[in-house]
């Protein structure tokens, strides 16, 4: 009877914390992993997004019945632009400009162009039986690299399905916990996305 008691407790408060509530989160370097640099490139790279996708900001509820009242607001375009910069400066040794256009003529032989299609989360209660809350995403995120002239050398959906975080009993930042997961797959995501275009760029330059 005691552990039921503790069992309904944590339903409780879990429910409680994710009751009507607004949650706020940004970029934290800390959640990035803290990988040994991969130099594809001894050039420049342009990291290219426009106005629209670099001040993208998504705010809305999980899919979720769990915390199904409460809103989360992430600055996915900002997020998105720091995590990029991370992984091409560990790419690139010319080093990595930003811009929210390429034009023709540019000193930038290469442009890498990531942009957000999908993003959506829950919080995960029925896989841990009600008693914990497993924090997921879902996106998708085109990425790109162009050339000088606009041509596509490389162009990829990744379609991630949900992917799950750390699972806990009770949090007092449900959305912190979210955006954690989030940067660690973006950043999988976008390493990836660099293992799949190699070839182009090696050959490319």
């Amino acid at each position: 009877m005691k552990t039921e008691r503790i069992h309904i407790l944590i339903i409780i408060a879990a429910i409680f914390l994710l009751s009507s509530c607004a949650y706020n989160a940004g970029y934290n370097p800390t959640y990035l992993p803290d990988d040994p640099p991969v130099q594809l490139s001894s050039h420049e790279v342009l990291l290219l997004m426009d106005d629209e996708e670099e001040e993208f900001v998504f705010s809305g509820s999980p899919t979720s019945l769990t915390g199904g009242a409460t809103t989360l607001t992430l600055p996915l375009g900002a997020i998105l632009k720091e995590v990029a910069e991370e992984i091409l400066e560990d790419r690139f040794a010319g080093g990595v400009e930003f811009s929210n256009t390429m034009e023709t003529g540019d000193p930038y032989a290469l442009a890498f162009h990531p942009c957000f299609k999908h993003f959506e989360f829950r919080y995960n209660q029925l896989k841990n039986f009600g008693f914990a809350i497993t924090p997921e995403v879902n996106f998708n995120l085109e990425v790109e690299f162009v050339d000088q002239e606009g041509n596509k050398l490389f162009s990829k959906i990744y379609e991630t399905g949900y992917v799950s975080g750390d699972t806990y009993m009770i949090s007092g930042s449900p959305g912190e916990e979210v955006n954690q997961i989030l940067h660690k797959t973006l950043y999988e995501v976008l390493t990836e996305s660099f293992i799949d275009a190699r070839p182009e760029i090696v050959s490319y330059y």
